[in-house]
Parts: C-alpha cells; structure tokens; sequence
C-alpha cells in the first residue's frame, strides 16, 4: 500500500470511530471563560488549575524578564543554556518539595519519556500502573528492562507482579493524580513496597502539585506526617510547570545522587535546548 492510500485509510478509521480531534483557536487569555470565534464559552477542560497562565502580575513579569535574560537559551543545559535564572528556579523548587536537588526538563512528556530508560536497563524490573499517562508508557516501552502493568491503583498486585520477576532493581511509576478521572494513586502504600524490594518510586504529579497535599506539594504528601521530599526514601518526583503554576516546563526532584544520575543519563534533558530563562522566571513567581 502506498502512502497516499495509508493515509486515506487511516483518516477513515479515526473518522468511522470517532476519534478525530483538531485544536479551536480562542482569542485574548487563557482562562475560566474563553472567547471563540466571537462567542463567550465557560471553560472546564484547561488545566490551570490556579488560574496563573493568564495572571496579569506572570504576563507582566515575563515583560520585565526577557530584556534582561532573554527568550531563548541558546543550547542545552549541559553546553551553555543553563542562566542564573534556571538555577534559581530549581533552587526555589526544591525548597518548595524539600528536595536535596532538582532538575529543570523542558516538557512532562520529556522528562517521562526519558527517565525510565535513564534509571533502568537489562536486569532491571519496571512495574507500571495500567492506567499511567501516555508519556509515562512511552518511556516505559523505551527501556530494556523487564516490563509489567498492574491493575489500576492496586499496590497489592503490584507486589504480586514483583514476586513472579526476578530483577537487579525494581522501579514503580505511577501517576499521582490520574488525569482522566481524577483517581489519586495509593503513593504510601507503593512507596513502601518499593522501600522493601529494592525499589525506586517515580511519581508523576503534573496533576496534583499546586492542588492537593500539604502546602499543595502534592499527592506524596497526603495523609503522611511527612512535609518535605527528602524525608522519604527512594522516591522522584516529577512536576510539571504548565499546570498549576500556569507556565511551562517541567522538572525532577529527588536525591543528590538521583539527579546527578539523571542529569549525566537522561537523554530528553541532555539533547534538547533548555526552557526559555523568561519562563523560568515566570514560573519562580508562580
């Protein structure tokens, strides 16, 4: 089949199952109401959850930081693209989770993408939510570790999954807070598993850091005495900036060790320009 006719085939199956989607423009802010094509829309799909990406006091510091740092970076973190504003941001991060360290990746689908296979490799054990974003099974699939799903917010079968395997290290990925319906994964209880089976947790909380948790730290830190990152053991978290703090980006907390490691392995944070240093500046005033 040639690739005109592929193409054709493909388009008719999305369109027979209903599955085509194409982006609408709006005009002026992001927002809880949206203006498209001239009429006025109530908004429930974004998720600016804190309503900051169309905050006057971001827009206006964005004006104010681009003259003095520019809107590019010119270059990977690792060559030359890494200003005084990006460290300042992951500084103000980490303080923010009580992480000894935090790295700055330019979306959430990079840092998912990348990490699994920057942590893991033959000998290895994955053991992944069957529910986890898109981003989350991309980089699954990218490593060449043992992969396995477990039944959605199930720590238990997760264990059970880990007990069939025989593995150097394990690393659980979960979402923290499920994107589609909004089910909080059971964080504690997997952290612990992971604690016991030599273990690492990777928590993707795009969705709950800003919203839920102590001081909106998110969902590790609901219903744990607990206030800071670096207190738990063998946990990363992954944050994203374009949610609740209503800018972009994203980054990785964990230990000093762990970020090191990720920072020298990662591969969508070593070969990729650095986030603009004007949002980074948006984002510490987030």
């Amino acid at each position: 089949m040639d690739w005109s006719s592929w193409l054709t085939e493909q388009k008719l199956a999305r369109r027979n199952g209903s599955l085509e989607r194409y982006p609408f423009s709006y005009s002026g802010r992001q927002g809880s109401e949206l203006v498209v094509g001239g009429s006025q829309f109530i908004n429930f799909s974004s998720n600016d959850y804190l309503g900051l990406a169309g905050h006057p006091l971001l827009s206006q510091r964005l004006a104010e930081s681009a003259p003095l740092c520019g809107v590019g970076s010119g270059a990977s973190h690792l060559v030359c693209g890494h200003s005084e504003v990006h460290l300042q941001l992951e500084m103000a991060l980490a303080a923010f989770v009580g992480a000894e360290r935090v790295l700055l990746l330019s979306s959430g689908y990079m840092a998912n993408v990348g990490l699994p296979q920057a942590l893991t490799g033959r000998g290895d054990l994955i053991l992944s939510d069957r529910l986890n974003h898109a981003s989350l099974i991309d980089g699954v699939c990218l490593s060449r570790a043992t992969k396995r799903r477990y039944n959605h917010c199930d720590a238990e079968h997760a264990q059970h999954q880990a007990s069939q395997q025989k593995y150097d290290r394990c690393l659980v990925v979960t979402d923290g807070v499920f994107s589609m319906d909004g089910d909080i994964a059971p964080v504690l209880e997997l952290r612990k598993f992971a604690n016991s089976n030599n273990g690492l947790l990777l928590v993707d909380d795009a969705h709950g850091l800003g919203v839920i948790g102590s001081g909106g730290r998110g969902s590790l830190f609901m219903g744990s005495t607990k206030d800071k990152l670096a207190d738990f053991n063998n946990v990363l978290l992954m944050g994203t900036l374009g949610k609740a703090f209503g800018c972009f980006g994203a980054f990785v907390a964990g230990s000093t060790d762990l970020i090191e490691h990720i920072s020298q392995t990662c591969r969508s944070y070593i070969y990729t320009t650095a986030l603009p240093p004007s949002i980074a500046a948006c984002a510490i005033s987030a």
